[in-house]
């Protein structure tokens, strides 16, 4: 189902990419946490290594985002406070419950991670997650632009994820 039909909303190119943005915020800043939180060096820098995969994506969407027009938000006919942003506040929260692990159970596995090798079915469920919600994104109509960033992500997050099962399967 076309997302726009599906939530009711149609949400512009910039409006995409401000949720291509968050999304990589919320991966670079997901994967630092877990950087510093680990005291072992091999996870530390297998942490710090998604981060910055992360950090990449940051930059090309801002990259977009600086050269791109920017948008008046339109006025919703049936309440002239809503503007969509609170649309966005939601999908966002949505998205991060969907691709990043927080309650305590996880907090309590971390813990057990040895080597880089007992993260890696973590980093591979968010990289596909992530792989999962480009794809989305890609649906809505977008101009030429930013479709070209978000297709350079869909691609990106694909060659993570092979890189992410080359070395789980390097290491069972």
């Amino acid at each position: 189902m076309d997302p726009a039909l599906r939530f009711g909303v149609q949400l512009s190119a910039r409006e995409v990419m401000e949720v291509a943005l968050w999304l990589e915020r919320c991966g670079s800043e997901f994967f630092r946490f877990l950087s510093e939180s680990q005291e072992r060096t091999g996870l530390r820098r297998f942490y710090l290594r998604l981060m910055g995969m992360e950090m990449e994506h940051e930059n090309q969407v801002l990259q977009w985002l600086r050269s791109a027009p920017s948008e008046k938000p339109d006025k919703r006919a049936f309440d002239e406070t809503l503007t969509d942003r609170e649309y966005l506040s939601k999908l966002k929260k949505a998205m991060e419950a969907h691709i990043f692990p927080v309650d305590l159970n996880f907090i309590t596995k971390l813990e057990e991670f040895t080597c880089p090798e007992d993260a890696v079915p973590l980093a591979l469920k968010i990289k596909e997650q992530s792989h999962r919600m480009y794809r989305w994104l890609s649906r809505f109509q977008l101009s030429p632009e930013a479709a070209q960033v978000i297709e350079s992500l869909i691609a990106e997050e694909e060659e993570h994820v092979r890189e992410i099962r080359k070395i789980y399967r390097s290491a069972g």
